[in-house]
Protein backbone atom coordinates (compact mmCIF):
# COMPACT_ATOMS: atom_id res chain seq x y z
CA UNK A 1 0.00 0.00 0.00
CA UNK A 2 1.21 3.51 -0.83
CA UNK A 3 2.76 5.31 2.12
CA UNK A 4 0.49 7.46 4.04
CA UNK A 5 2.62 10.18 4.60
CA UNK A 6 3.47 10.20 0.44
CA UNK A 7 0.03 10.40 0.25
CA UNK A 8 -1.13 13.32 2.06
CA UNK A 9 1.68 15.48 1.06
CA UNK A 10 0.83 14.60 -2.75
CA UNK A 11 -3.16 15.00 -1.26
CA UNK A 12 -2.97 18.06 1.13
CA UNK A 13 -6.61 18.58 0.47
CA UNK A 14 -7.42 15.46 1.66
CA UNK A 15 -5.80 16.19 5.04
CA UNK A 16 -6.54 19.57 5.59
CA UNK A 17 -7.70 23.12 4.17
CA UNK A 18 -5.99 23.46 0.82
CA UNK A 19 -5.89 26.84 -1.25
CA UNK A 20 -4.06 26.91 -4.78
CA UNK A 21 -0.93 28.99 -4.45
CA UNK A 22 -1.76 32.81 -4.84
CA UNK A 23 -0.37 34.82 -7.53
CA UNK A 24 -0.44 32.41 -10.18
CA UNK A 25 0.16 33.42 -14.07
CA UNK A 26 -2.98 33.24 -15.75
CA UNK A 27 -2.67 30.64 -19.04
CA UNK A 28 -5.12 30.03 -21.80
CA UNK A 29 -5.04 26.23 -21.73
CA UNK A 30 -6.18 26.12 -18.25
CA UNK A 31 -9.63 27.31 -19.11
CA UNK A 32 -9.97 24.93 -22.00
CA UNK A 33 -8.49 21.43 -19.76
CA UNK A 34 -10.53 22.30 -17.06
CA UNK A 35 -13.60 22.14 -19.55
CA UNK A 36 -12.26 18.85 -20.58
CA UNK A 37 -12.54 17.43 -17.30
CA UNK A 38 -15.81 15.88 -17.50
CA UNK A 39 -16.00 14.80 -21.12
CA UNK A 40 -16.57 11.55 -22.32
CA UNK A 41 -12.32 10.60 -22.24
CA UNK A 42 -9.56 10.04 -20.97
CA UNK A 43 -7.51 13.69 -20.90
CA UNK A 44 -4.05 12.98 -21.67
CA UNK A 45 -1.85 16.13 -20.59
CA UNK A 46 1.60 16.32 -22.22
CA UNK A 47 4.85 18.66 -22.77
CA UNK A 48 8.04 19.55 -22.09
CA UNK A 49 9.94 18.95 -18.68
CA UNK A 50 8.68 21.87 -16.14
CA UNK A 51 6.01 23.42 -18.52
CA UNK A 52 3.32 23.71 -15.72
CA UNK A 53 1.95 20.59 -15.84
CA UNK A 54 1.96 20.30 -12.26
CA UNK A 55 0.37 23.51 -11.30
CA UNK A 56 -2.53 22.99 -14.11
CA UNK A 57 -3.28 19.59 -12.24
CA UNK A 58 -3.27 21.71 -9.28
CA UNK A 59 -5.92 24.51 -10.54
CA UNK A 60 -8.00 21.64 -11.37
CA UNK A 61 -8.03 20.45 -8.22
CA UNK A 62 -8.94 23.73 -7.31
CA UNK A 63 -11.60 23.88 -9.69
CA UNK A 64 -13.32 21.13 -8.49
CA UNK A 65 -12.93 21.65 -5.20
CA UNK A 66 -14.15 25.69 -5.22
CA UNK A 67 -16.19 25.82 -8.25
CA UNK A 68 -18.17 22.32 -8.27
CA UNK A 69 -18.02 21.91 -4.38
CA UNK A 70 -16.57 18.53 -4.78
CA UNK A 71 -15.85 16.47 -1.31
CA UNK A 72 -11.67 16.50 -1.11
CA UNK A 73 -12.29 12.59 -0.78
CA UNK A 74 -12.88 12.39 -4.35
CA UNK A 75 -9.78 14.19 -5.64
CA UNK A 76 -6.82 11.89 -6.10
CA UNK A 77 -3.21 12.84 -7.73
CA UNK A 78 -0.19 10.25 -7.42
CA UNK A 79 2.68 10.41 -9.68
CA UNK A 80 4.23 7.13 -10.93
CA UNK A 81 8.15 8.96 -10.92
CA UNK A 82 7.25 6.75 -7.49
CA UNK A 83 9.46 3.82 -7.57
CA UNK A 84 7.68 2.13 -4.79
CA UNK A 85 4.30 2.83 -6.25
CA UNK A 86 5.66 1.09 -9.38
CA UNK A 87 6.65 -1.74 -7.79
CA UNK A 88 3.18 -1.92 -5.47
CA UNK A 89 1.52 -1.89 -8.44
CA UNK A 90 3.61 -4.39 -10.21
CA UNK A 91 2.62 -6.74 -7.57
CA UNK A 92 -1.42 -5.37 -7.08
CA UNK A 93 -2.62 -4.13 -10.55
CA UNK A 94 -6.10 -3.22 -8.64
CA UNK A 95 -3.55 -0.68 -5.77
CA UNK A 96 -5.50 1.81 -7.27
CA UNK A 97 -9.18 1.18 -6.66
CA UNK A 98 -7.63 0.00 -2.86
CA UNK A 99 -6.42 3.65 -2.42
CA UNK A 100 -9.46 5.22 -3.15
CA UNK A 101 -11.12 2.89 -0.76
CA UNK A 102 -8.79 3.24 1.85
CA UNK A 103 -8.56 7.09 1.75
CA UNK A 104 -11.91 7.98 0.94
CA UNK A 105 -13.78 4.90 3.13
CA UNK A 106 -15.43 3.02 0.69
CA UNK A 107 -14.94 2.09 -2.88
CA UNK A 108 -15.11 3.89 -5.76
CA UNK A 109 -18.63 2.09 -6.70
CA UNK A 110 -20.58 3.19 -3.92
CA UNK A 111 -19.51 6.87 -4.13
CA UNK A 112 -22.43 9.03 -5.27
CA UNK A 113 -20.55 11.66 -7.49
CA UNK A 114 -17.87 10.97 -10.10
CA UNK A 115 -13.70 10.30 -8.04
CA UNK A 116 -11.33 12.39 -10.10
CA UNK A 117 -7.71 10.56 -10.37
CA UNK A 118 -4.80 12.59 -11.79
CA UNK A 119 -2.24 9.94 -12.29
CA UNK A 120 1.71 12.36 -13.61
CA UNK A 121 4.38 10.97 -15.44
CA UNK A 122 2.87 7.65 -17.01
CA UNK A 123 5.57 7.32 -19.58
CA UNK A 124 7.36 5.52 -16.67
CA UNK A 125 5.21 3.06 -16.24
CA UNK A 126 3.30 2.32 -19.89
CA UNK A 127 3.08 -1.32 -18.86
CA UNK A 128 -0.46 -0.43 -17.04
CA UNK A 129 -1.94 1.23 -19.36
CA UNK A 130 -3.85 -2.00 -19.81
CA UNK A 131 -5.39 -1.97 -16.32
CA UNK A 132 -6.25 1.97 -16.76
CA UNK A 133 -8.11 1.23 -19.97
CA UNK A 134 -9.92 -1.59 -18.16
CA UNK A 135 -10.81 1.07 -15.40
CA UNK A 136 -12.17 3.40 -17.79
CA UNK A 137 -14.71 1.03 -19.74
CA UNK A 138 -15.54 -0.54 -16.00
CA UNK A 139 -16.52 2.68 -14.03
CA UNK A 140 -16.99 5.17 -16.85
CA UNK A 141 -18.50 8.04 -15.80
CA UNK A 142 -17.76 7.20 -12.31
CA UNK A 143 -14.47 6.98 -12.53
CA UNK A 144 -12.49 10.28 -14.52
CA UNK A 145 -9.41 9.54 -15.56
CA UNK A 146 -5.98 12.66 -16.50
CA UNK A 147 -2.75 11.15 -17.20
CA UNK A 148 0.05 13.43 -17.75
CA UNK A 149 3.44 13.10 -18.93
CA UNK A 150 6.81 14.41 -20.18
CA UNK A 151 8.03 12.32 -23.13
CA UNK A 152 5.58 11.15 -25.76
CA UNK A 153 8.31 8.45 -26.28
CA UNK A 154 5.93 6.13 -24.19
CA UNK A 155 2.58 8.82 -23.77
CA UNK A 156 1.91 9.90 -27.01
CA UNK A 157 2.29 6.03 -29.02
CA UNK A 158 1.01 3.65 -26.14
CA UNK A 159 -1.80 5.78 -25.09
CA UNK A 160 -2.97 6.25 -29.24
CA UNK A 161 -2.61 2.41 -29.48
CA UNK A 162 -3.92 1.34 -26.01
CA UNK A 163 -6.94 3.99 -25.43
CA UNK A 164 -7.63 4.15 -29.13
CA UNK A 165 -10.95 6.25 -29.30
CA UNK A 166 -10.89 6.94 -25.57
CA UNK A 167 -8.08 9.98 -25.52
CA UNK A 168 -8.30 13.72 -25.38
CA UNK A 169 -4.81 15.12 -25.77
CA UNK A 170 -3.32 18.73 -24.68
CA UNK A 171 -0.07 19.81 -25.08
CA UNK A 172 1.40 22.18 -22.28
CA UNK A 173 3.76 24.79 -23.75
CA UNK A 174 6.10 27.34 -21.80
CA UNK A 175 4.17 30.46 -21.11
CA UNK A 176 3.13 32.33 -24.39
CA UNK A 177 3.96 35.85 -24.86
CA UNK A 178 0.45 36.75 -24.80
CA UNK A 179 0.05 35.47 -21.28
CA UNK A 180 3.23 37.07 -19.71
CA UNK A 181 1.84 40.22 -21.54
CA UNK A 182 -1.71 40.19 -20.52
CA UNK A 183 -0.26 39.51 -16.74
CA UNK A 184 1.80 43.02 -17.44
CA UNK A 185 -1.00 44.60 -18.24
CA UNK A 186 -4.23 42.69 -16.93
CA UNK A 187 -6.46 46.25 -17.90
CA UNK A 188 -6.00 45.41 -21.67
CA UNK A 189 -7.55 42.37 -23.06
CA UNK A 190 -5.32 41.05 -25.86
CA UNK A 191 -7.00 38.90 -28.22
CA UNK A 192 -5.25 36.78 -31.02
CA UNK A 193 -5.38 38.22 -34.51
CA UNK A 194 -4.26 34.75 -36.26
CA UNK A 195 -7.80 32.68 -34.43
CA UNK A 196 -9.49 35.89 -35.72
CA UNK A 197 -8.21 35.66 -39.20
CA UNK A 198 -8.20 31.39 -38.70
CA UNK A 199 -11.66 31.41 -37.79
CA UNK A 200 -12.72 34.45 -40.33
CA UNK A 201 -14.20 36.91 -37.65
CA UNK A 202 -11.51 39.19 -38.04
CA UNK A 203 -12.50 42.84 -37.23
CA UNK A 204 -10.29 45.90 -38.01
CA UNK A 205 -12.15 48.54 -36.09
CA UNK A 206 -11.50 46.73 -32.84
CA UNK A 207 -7.90 46.37 -33.42
CA UNK A 208 -7.42 49.74 -34.24
CA UNK A 209 -8.99 50.97 -31.68
CA UNK A 210 -7.43 48.34 -29.09
CA UNK A 211 -3.97 49.76 -30.72
CA UNK A 212 -4.94 53.43 -29.60
CA UNK A 213 -4.67 52.18 -26.03
CA UNK A 214 -1.47 50.22 -26.04
CA UNK A 215 0.65 52.98 -28.09
CA UNK A 216 1.36 54.52 -24.48
CA UNK A 217 2.49 51.43 -23.29
CA UNK A 218 4.76 50.39 -26.57
CA UNK A 219 8.54 50.85 -24.30
CA UNK A 220 7.28 48.79 -21.41
CA UNK A 221 6.25 46.20 -24.45
CA UNK A 222 9.46 46.67 -25.95
CA UNK A 223 11.16 45.77 -22.76
CA UNK A 224 9.48 42.34 -21.69
CA UNK A 225 10.14 41.16 -25.52
CA UNK A 226 13.52 41.89 -24.53
CA UNK A 227 13.80 39.78 -21.72
CA UNK A 228 11.65 36.81 -23.19
CA UNK A 229 14.15 36.59 -26.11
CA UNK A 230 17.17 36.29 -23.61
CA UNK A 231 15.73 34.17 -20.80
CA UNK A 232 12.77 32.02 -22.75
CA UNK A 233 9.53 31.73 -21.21
CA UNK A 234 9.88 28.44 -19.35
CA UNK A 235 8.27 29.72 -16.02
CA UNK A 236 11.20 29.46 -13.53
CA UNK A 237 13.57 30.41 -15.85
CA UNK A 238 11.52 33.61 -17.34
CA UNK A 239 10.49 34.18 -13.28
CA UNK A 240 14.32 33.98 -12.76
CA UNK A 241 15.48 37.40 -10.60
CA UNK A 242 18.48 38.39 -12.78
CA UNK A 243 20.24 36.51 -15.78
CA UNK A 244 23.02 34.59 -13.79
CA UNK A 245 19.93 32.49 -12.08
CA UNK A 246 18.10 32.05 -15.21
CA UNK A 247 21.43 31.08 -17.00
CA UNK A 248 21.74 28.74 -14.09
CA UNK A 249 18.24 27.02 -13.65
CA UNK A 250 18.47 26.64 -18.00
CA UNK A 251 22.02 25.16 -17.19
CA UNK A 252 20.35 22.57 -15.05
CA UNK A 253 17.23 22.10 -17.34
CA UNK A 254 19.70 20.79 -19.74
CA UNK A 255 21.57 18.58 -17.59
CA UNK A 256 18.11 16.92 -16.04
CA UNK A 257 16.86 16.17 -19.53
CA UNK A 258 20.14 14.49 -20.36
CA UNK A 259 20.62 12.30 -16.97
CA UNK A 260 16.42 11.71 -16.07
CA UNK A 261 14.78 11.46 -19.64
CA UNK A 262 17.30 10.10 -22.21
CA UNK A 263 19.83 7.91 -19.90
CA UNK A 264 16.97 5.56 -19.50
CA UNK A 265 15.99 5.39 -22.97
CA UNK A 266 18.54 2.58 -24.45
CA UNK A 267 18.54 3.72 -27.62
CA UNK A 268 20.83 6.09 -26.72
CA UNK A 269 24.30 4.81 -26.97
CA UNK A 270 26.37 7.84 -26.28
CA UNK A 271 25.20 10.91 -24.22
CA UNK A 272 28.05 12.88 -24.63
CA UNK A 273 27.46 13.14 -28.62
CA UNK A 274 23.64 13.19 -28.07
CA UNK A 275 24.24 16.45 -25.92
CA UNK A 276 26.27 17.62 -28.59
CA UNK A 277 24.00 17.24 -31.38
CA UNK A 278 21.58 18.93 -29.57
CA UNK A 279 23.88 22.08 -28.51
CA UNK A 280 23.99 22.10 -32.25
CA UNK A 281 20.34 22.19 -33.34
CA UNK A 282 19.71 24.46 -30.72
CA UNK A 283 22.50 27.24 -32.70
CA UNK A 284 20.50 26.03 -35.78
CA UNK A 285 17.34 27.27 -34.61
CA UNK A 286 15.11 28.13 -37.94
CA UNK A 287 17.86 26.88 -39.91
CA UNK A 288 17.09 23.72 -42.73
CA UNK A 289 17.73 20.82 -41.32
CA UNK A 290 20.75 19.14 -42.95
CA UNK A 291 21.50 15.50 -41.46
CA UNK A 292 24.74 15.36 -43.61
CA UNK A 293 26.40 18.26 -42.66
CA UNK A 294 25.44 17.48 -38.69
CA UNK A 295 26.78 13.78 -39.21
CA UNK A 296 29.49 15.21 -40.89
CA UNK A 297 30.30 18.17 -38.24
CA UNK A 298 29.78 15.91 -35.15
CA UNK A 299 31.84 12.53 -36.65
CA UNK A 300 28.75 10.09 -36.38
CA UNK A 301 26.89 8.26 -38.85
CA UNK A 302 23.35 9.70 -40.17
CA UNK A 303 21.25 7.16 -38.83
CA UNK A 304 22.86 8.08 -35.47
CA UNK A 305 21.36 11.80 -36.33
CA UNK A 306 18.28 10.63 -37.43
CA UNK A 307 17.32 8.41 -34.05
CA UNK A 308 17.86 11.69 -31.61
CA UNK A 309 16.56 14.22 -33.74
CA UNK A 310 13.35 11.52 -32.86
CA UNK A 311 14.35 11.50 -29.57
CA UNK A 312 13.99 15.28 -29.32
CA UNK A 313 10.80 15.97 -31.32
CA UNK A 314 9.25 13.08 -28.98
CA UNK A 315 10.50 14.64 -25.33
CA UNK A 316 9.04 17.67 -26.87
CA UNK A 317 12.44 20.17 -27.44
CA UNK A 318 12.67 19.90 -30.92
CA UNK A 319 10.35 20.73 -33.75
CA UNK A 320 10.41 20.21 -37.59
CA UNK A 321 8.28 21.68 -39.79
CA UNK A 322 8.10 20.44 -43.86
CA UNK A 323 7.45 22.89 -46.29
CA UNK A 324 4.13 23.55 -48.04
CA UNK A 325 4.42 21.72 -51.31
CA UNK A 326 0.76 22.47 -52.28
CA UNK A 327 0.41 23.18 -56.37
CA UNK A 328 2.65 24.26 -58.17
CA UNK A 329 5.50 21.82 -56.88
CA UNK A 330 8.34 22.64 -59.09
CA UNK A 331 11.31 24.35 -58.12
CA UNK A 332 10.52 24.09 -54.02
CA UNK A 333 12.99 23.42 -51.33
CA UNK A 334 12.34 19.56 -49.67
CA UNK A 335 14.38 19.78 -46.33
CA UNK A 336 12.39 21.00 -42.97
CA UNK A 337 13.36 23.61 -40.96
CA UNK A 338 14.44 23.55 -37.01
CA UNK A 339 12.62 24.89 -34.19
CA UNK A 340 13.52 24.42 -30.24
CA UNK A 341 10.60 24.77 -27.62
CA UNK A 342 12.09 27.33 -25.76
CA UNK A 343 14.65 30.08 -26.90
CA UNK A 344 16.05 30.58 -23.73
CA UNK A 345 18.95 28.21 -24.09
CA UNK A 346 20.11 29.57 -27.17
CA UNK A 347 22.06 32.43 -25.01
CA UNK A 348 23.15 29.19 -23.03
CA UNK A 349 24.73 27.23 -25.80
CA UNK A 350 26.01 30.12 -27.32
CA UNK A 351 27.43 31.51 -24.58
CA UNK A 352 26.35 35.37 -25.65
CA UNK A 353 25.14 38.05 -22.80
CA UNK A 354 21.90 39.26 -22.67
CA UNK A 355 23.01 42.47 -24.27
CA UNK A 356 25.57 40.39 -26.65
CA UNK A 357 22.48 39.05 -27.79
CA UNK A 358 20.57 42.02 -28.71
CA UNK A 359 23.57 43.22 -30.59
CA UNK A 360 24.01 40.43 -32.87
CA UNK A 361 21.47 41.24 -35.87
CA UNK A 362 21.69 37.74 -37.06
CA UNK A 363 21.57 36.05 -34.19
CA UNK A 364 18.49 37.64 -32.72
CA UNK A 365 16.70 37.70 -36.00
CA UNK A 366 17.03 33.60 -35.80
CA UNK A 367 15.55 33.40 -32.18
CA UNK A 368 13.40 35.79 -32.42
CA UNK A 369 11.65 33.72 -36.00
CA UNK A 370 12.04 30.61 -33.19
CA UNK A 371 10.14 32.91 -30.52
CA UNK A 372 7.16 33.73 -33.21
CA UNK A 373 6.86 29.81 -34.08
CA UNK A 374 6.25 29.24 -30.53
CA UNK A 375 3.57 31.79 -30.51
CA UNK A 376 1.97 30.32 -33.78
CA UNK A 377 1.94 27.03 -32.48
CA UNK A 378 0.83 27.86 -28.84
CA UNK A 379 -1.95 29.54 -30.29
CA UNK A 380 -3.25 27.38 -33.06
CA UNK A 381 -3.47 24.24 -30.92
CA UNK A 382 -6.06 25.75 -28.62
CA UNK A 383 -8.47 25.91 -31.72
CA UNK A 384 -10.70 23.07 -32.00
CA UNK A 385 -8.95 21.81 -35.35
CA UNK A 386 -5.42 22.40 -35.04
CA UNK A 387 -4.17 23.67 -38.34
CA UNK A 388 -1.06 22.41 -40.36
CA UNK A 389 2.07 24.93 -40.22
CA UNK A 390 4.75 24.87 -42.85
CA UNK A 391 7.15 27.41 -44.62
CA UNK A 392 7.75 28.16 -48.23
CA UNK A 393 11.07 28.12 -50.19
CA UNK A 394 12.06 28.09 -53.66
CA UNK A 395 15.27 26.72 -54.69
CA UNK A 396 15.71 30.66 -56.20
CA UNK A 397 15.75 31.72 -52.40
CA UNK A 398 12.05 33.31 -52.51
CA UNK A 399 11.21 32.58 -48.43
CA UNK A 400 8.18 32.78 -46.68
CA UNK A 401 9.22 32.48 -42.54
CA UNK A 402 5.39 29.89 -42.00
CA UNK A 403 2.42 29.16 -44.03
CA UNK A 404 -0.78 28.21 -42.01
CA UNK A 405 -3.14 25.49 -43.48
CA UNK A 406 -6.79 24.99 -42.84
CA UNK A 407 -8.90 22.88 -45.43
CA UNK A 408 -10.30 26.67 -46.43
CA UNK A 409 -7.04 29.15 -46.46
CA UNK A 410 -3.60 29.86 -46.59
CA UNK A 411 -2.03 32.13 -43.98
CA UNK A 412 1.51 33.52 -44.93
CA UNK A 413 3.52 34.78 -42.05
CA UNK A 414 6.62 36.71 -42.78
CA UNK A 415 9.19 37.38 -39.17
CA UNK A 416 11.45 40.57 -39.21
CA UNK A 417 13.06 41.78 -35.85
CA UNK A 418 12.76 45.17 -36.56
CA UNK A 419 10.25 48.29 -35.50
CA UNK A 420 9.55 49.44 -39.47
CA UNK A 421 9.07 47.53 -42.64
CA UNK A 422 9.74 48.26 -46.44
CA UNK A 423 8.52 46.90 -49.33
CA UNK A 424 11.23 44.38 -49.66
CA UNK A 425 10.08 42.89 -46.38
CA UNK A 426 6.96 41.63 -48.08
CA UNK A 427 8.11 41.05 -51.87
CA UNK A 428 7.77 36.79 -51.01
CA UNK A 429 4.27 37.38 -48.93
CA UNK A 430 2.74 38.90 -52.62
CA UNK A 431 4.87 36.27 -54.43
CA UNK A 432 3.28 33.64 -52.35
CA UNK A 433 0.19 35.00 -52.87
CA UNK A 434 0.75 35.04 -56.38
CA UNK A 435 1.67 31.57 -56.71
CA UNK A 436 -1.63 30.14 -54.21
CA UNK A 437 -4.00 32.85 -54.72
CA UNK A 438 -7.62 30.96 -54.81
CA UNK A 439 -6.71 30.19 -50.64
CA UNK A 440 -5.06 33.49 -49.77
CA UNK A 441 -7.31 36.49 -48.54
CA UNK A 442 -4.83 37.85 -46.09
CA UNK A 443 -1.23 37.88 -45.09
CA UNK A 444 1.05 38.89 -41.91
CA UNK A 445 4.01 40.44 -41.23
CA UNK A 446 5.23 39.67 -37.63
CA UNK A 447 7.59 42.68 -36.11
CA UNK A 448 8.00 45.04 -33.33
CA UNK A 449 6.01 48.06 -34.67
CA UNK A 450 2.27 48.98 -33.94
CA UNK A 451 -0.74 47.40 -35.70
CA UNK A 452 -1.53 48.46 -39.14
CA UNK A 453 -3.38 46.90 -42.25
CA UNK A 454 -2.59 47.72 -45.83
CA UNK A 455 -3.99 46.64 -48.46
CA UNK A 456 -4.29 42.20 -47.64
CA UNK A 457 -1.52 42.74 -44.93
CA UNK A 458 -1.15 42.78 -41.50
CA UNK A 459 1.49 43.98 -39.67
CA UNK A 460 1.70 42.40 -36.26
CA UNK A 461 3.40 42.93 -32.81
CA UNK A 462 4.44 39.57 -31.21
CA UNK A 463 1.97 40.52 -28.47
CA UNK A 464 -1.08 40.70 -30.87
CA UNK A 465 -0.35 37.25 -32.73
Amino acid sequence: MINTQIFYALNPWQKSPWHLEPKLLNRAVTAKFIQQLDGSYIQVLTGARRTGKTILIHQCVDHLLRQKALSPKNIFYLNFDDLELRSELKSNPHLLLDIITLFSGKPLEEHAAPVYLFLDEVQKFPVYFDQLKLYYDTFRPKLRLMLSGSAALEIGSRTAETFAGRIQQTRLFPFSAKEVFQNHFPEWPLPSVLTELLENRFEEATWRQLQTHLLPSAPRFGAILRQMLASGLLPQAYLSENAEQQLAYLRDYRITYLEKDIRSLAQVGNLEEFGRLLNLLILQMGNLLNKTSLSNDLGIAQNTVRKYISILEQTFLLELIEPYTGHPRKNLVKSPKIFFFDVGFFGLVSGLTNDQLQAASGKIGAVFENLCFNEIRKVTSLLPQSPQMHFWRTVDGAEVDFVIETDKLLLPIEVKFSSSYGQADIKNLLKFKTAYSAKVEKMVFIYNGPFQHREDVLYLPIWLI
